[in-house]
This record gives C-alpha cells, sequence and structure tokens, in this order.
C-alpha cells in the first residue's frame, strides 16, 4: 500500500451530508480518486467516519487528524459555520497553520454559496469568518446533480487540479525536516510519484539566449526573481526591496467588447457590443501597484489609506503619477526588450473578463465577499489580494480602487476592431478609469462600466496596475 506521506482533513457538516444522502462524503472520495488520478498518488483527504477506529476516542482521533494534516478543507455551508465543532476544527488547524509559520494551507471548498452562507458566519464567527473569505475559494456548483454526469465530472477534475497545484506550491508545504541520519532500506520508499506535465524547463538567463516560449516574450528574463505555471497559467515575478509583484501572461486573442443592451446598471457608451481582436500577449501585474512597490521605488506616498500600507493599493495617484512610477520602476529593473505601460482599454477589459461574458468575471451577481465596493461597507482600501482572483489569475479587476488605462474613451463601433485605442488628442484629454472602487456602486464594478478623469486628477479611490510588453506593442501610457 502506498504510504500517504501528505495530507488533508475533510472538515464538513454531518448535516450536510445526511441532508444530501451522502453526497458530499461521496465528493471527498471522488476528490481523493481523482488527485491519485492526476499523479498525486501519495496524499489521502482524512474524515472522520472513515479514519476513527471503532473505539477510539472521538476528540482524540479529531486532534490526531488535524495534527497530521498538511493542510485543511473547510466545506463551507451555513450548516458548517453554525456547527461549534467546524468551527473548532478550524480555529485549531489555525493554530497549527502559526505554529508551522506557513500560509495559504487551508484550501476552503464552498459547498453552498448563497448570501445566507455568509449571513451564518458573520452571526456564528465574524472573526472566522473574514480569515476564510481572505482565502482561495474553489466551488461546488453541483449539489443538487448526480456526481458521476459529465460536468460533475469535468468539475471534480477541476477541483483536484486546482488543489493539485497548491500541493505542488513548494512555498505552500511546511519546512522539510533534516534527513535522518540512515535513509531505510530502499524497499520501504514509497515510489517515485508520476507529476503532471507543467512548463518547459527556464532558459538559461542570459539576455541573448532568452526567446519566445509558447507566445509568452521574454520567459526567463534577467528581471524575474521566480517563474512558473500553475492552472491558471503563466507567471513571474520580480522583487524590489522588501516588495514581490507577480505578473499573468495575458495570451492574445479575441473577445466581445461591452455590454449586451438588457445589461443591469448599463449605460450607453458600453455599446455597442463588437468583437475585438488582440494581436499580441502581455505580461500584467496580478494587482494593483501597492504603497510597498511604490515607496520601494522612492515615491512619497500620498495614499489616504496607510494603515497596513504595504500590500495596500496606492491611491491619490494622478495617470501623470502613474507614468513616472513606470519611468522610475525601469531605472531599478531591467525589463530587457519588454515596454513598460498602463494597459489600453480593451486589454484591461479583455484581461478582467477571462473568457467570461458576465457582468463580472466571477458570474452575474455581486456580493461583499467576492469584491470591496460601497455596499461591502468597508468605506477605504483592502490589501490586495483578499477577494477570490478570476480565472485568469488576477486580483482586485472588481473593486477597491479604480485603475487608470492608457488611452482616451473612444466610441464604440459595431464592426470588429484590432488592437483598438482611444485617440489621446491632447496633454490634458481625459484617460480611461476602470473596475470600480470601494466608494462606488456595484453597477461601477461591472466589467464593461466605462469611466474617465483628466490625467493630472488625483483621489482616495483611484490607482492602476501595470503591463509589460513587446517593443512596437506600446503607444501612449509608456515609460
Amino acid at each position: 500500500m502506498t504510504p500517504k506521506r501528505l495530507g488533508a482533513f475533510w472538515s464538513y457538516a454531518h448535516a450536510d451530508d445526511e441532508h444530501d444522502r451522502g453526497r458530499l462524503l461521496q465528493l471527498r472520495a471522488l476528490l481523493e480518486a481523482e488527485l491519485h488520478g492526476q499523479g498525486v498518488d501519495d496524499f489521502a483527504i482524512w474524515h472522520d467516519r472513515n479514519d476513527i477506529s471503532w473505539g477510539h476516542a472521538w476528540r482524540d482521533s479529531i486532534e490526531s487528524g488535524l495534527e497530521g494534516a498538511v493542510f485543511f478543507i473547510p466545506v463551507l455551508s451555513p450548516n458548517w459555520f453554525r456547527s461549534k465543532p467546524c468551527r473548532d476544527e478550524a480555529w485549531r488547524f489555525i493554530r497549527h497553520e502559526e505554529e508551522r509559520g506557513e500560509g495559504q494551507l487551508i484550501l476552503p471548498l464552498l459547498y453552498l454559496d448563497a448570501p445566507r452562507l455568509w449571513q451564518a458566519a458573520e452571526k456564528a464567527d465574524a472573526d472566522l469568518a473574514a480569515i476564510l473569505q481572505a482565502r482561495q475559494f474553489e466551488r461546488w456548483p453541483h449539489r443538487h446533480i448526480d456526481q458521476e454526469t459529465l460536468a460533475a465530472r469535468e468539475t471534480i477534475t477541476g477541483l483536484a487540479t486546482a488543489f493539485a497545484d497548491r500541493i505542488d506550491a513548494p512555498a505552500a508545504l511546511p519546512a522539510q525536516r533534516a534527513p535522518d541520519p540512515a535513509p531505510p532500506p530502499a524497499s520501504t520508499q514509497p515510489p517515485a510519484r508520476v507529476k503532471r506535465p507543467t512548463v518547459a524547463p527556464p532558459l538559461p538567463r542570459s539576455s541573448a539566449q532568452r526567446a519566445p516560449v509558447d507566445g509568452r516574450p521574454d520567459w526567463t528574463g534577467a528581471w524575474a526573481s521566480a517563474w512558473d505555471e500553475d492552472r491558471y497559467g503563466a507567471w513571474q515575478e520580480f522583487t524590489l526591496g522588501d516588495a514581490t509583484q507577480r505578473l499573468r501572461w495575458i495570451p492574445s486573442g479575441s473577445f466581445t467588447m461591452g455590454s449586451p443592451p438588457d445589461e443591469d446598471g448599463r449605460d450607453d457608451d458600453e455599446g455597442p457590443q463588437h468583437r475585438v481582436t488582440l494581436t499580441k500577449g502581455f505580461w500584467l501585474f496580478d494587482t494593483p501597484v501597492t504603497q510597498g512597490l511604490w515607496t520601494a521605488c522612492g515615491l512619497g506616498n500620498q495614499s489616504e489609506f496607510q494603515n497596513e500600507g504595504a500590500r495596500r493599493p496606492v491611491e491619490n495617484v494622478s495617470w501623470q503619477d502613474a507614468l513616472g512610477f513606470l519611468t522610475v520602476l525601469v531605472q531599478r529593473i531591467d525589463f530587457g526588450d519588454l515596454q513598460r505601460v498602463l494597459p489600453t482599454e480593451a486589454q484591461w477589459e479583455y484581461a478582467c473578463r477571462a473568457g467570461t461574458m458576465t457582468p463580472y468575471s466571477f458570474g452575474p451577481g455581486l456580493s461583499p465577499v467576492l469584491a470591496n465596493y460601497d455596499e461591502s461597507g468597508i468605506k477605504e482600501t483592502k490589501t490586495v489580494g483578499s477577494y477570490p482572483s478570476n480565472k485568469w489569475g488576477l486580483y482586485d479587476m472588481h473593486g477597491n480602487v479604480w485603475e487608470w488605462c492608457a488611452d482616451a474613451l473612444r466610441d464604440y463601433q459595431d464592426a470588429p476592431a484590432t488592437d483598438p485605442r482611444g485617440a489621446l488628442d491632447s496633454k490634458e484629454s481625459s484617460r480611461v478609469i476602470r473596475g470600480g472602487s470601494w466608494f462606488g456602486l456595484a453597477r461601477f464594478v461591472r466589467a464593461t462600466y466605462r469611466s474617465s478623469y483628466v490625467p493630472g486628477d488625483r483621489i482616495d479611490n483611484l490607482g492602476f496596475r501595470c503591463a509589460l510588453v513587446q517593443a512596437g506593442a506600446e503607444d501612449a501610457g509608456a515609460a
């Protein structure tokens, strides 16, 4: 039998499993089987009814399961939050996580995603609710259907892939212990793990040897302190002082820009919908520029909300300030032949949508657990990455701070467009802002909502994120 080197603790409400006639525990078994099928064959998901033997003390066995688990999977529902044993399990694991000095070991599974879920969460334990809301969620949308259907099986495969990616991430795992003085006999070693294919080995970092890989320019640029590929796609990071910024690869492609006439909250300038083709991919910051990165460039921080500011978005910055940041950034980091720019409005909406056609990248509706906007009641910015990312691994595309774009508003036409850009008639032409903010209505946070400010405006809900594009793909909004 294969030794189980890694493990997760499956925390669930018995009432959910009983109400759904055992489907919740069936989901656990299917997920574990799919993980094994993907090559994670040394991984087990612990749960009480399977792993507590007859005659063993229930409470002691639960504690032992939590102590031995590397990951914790809370299956979130109103019943889960109402269950004191479930909440106690979560708090005990959070303490284990803190003792290990590691984060991202909690993998929440949204079993029932409904408004009453977070109402029950807030009522039962607001502190715990806040911690779990800040974690990266996976969703199970098939509660009332046969888990052997094609749609359910595809979702299980996606869940397993998502969990496996995090299992594979070295930063997510506790530090390895020192090896024993003498290794055990070869016959007791676990079999070699069959890993899923990832990206090709990194190319040498010599600028003379850099080359595109799968359409990605400068895949291993000398500026990158780390790079890899996960379920969202390719990413690279750079570090400046104490600040680390991740960038996501946004592939070239086509999408429908603008909103349909019947979309709730729509303004006339969001149409007509039209097909837009972006001929070149680009790297995009996965979050708005943070105050930590801003100050690491030696710039004065005029942000209104500086509490825990290193990871809060910089705000109170004009379009001209953003270009100044790009100029300073390139003086500190050599990005080779990649141009530092603000994204165009078309690039921004394409990246925000991430292949979706709904008003928000995560679906047709908005709630305070998905974004920081007026109805969230926070009344200020939040740490970047506090809410779930979109399907391309980008955070805060909805809410938190408005984001400057490179170009001016253009009039949409009922005709296909290639690499469109709003013309800048003068240095004072208004520039596009996108994404909504903490001080904005839900309709302002939609993927298609458009607004603009003059380039000298500074407001405490206005920031930006940056892009890297191949030389020649830029125009205005470049350093």
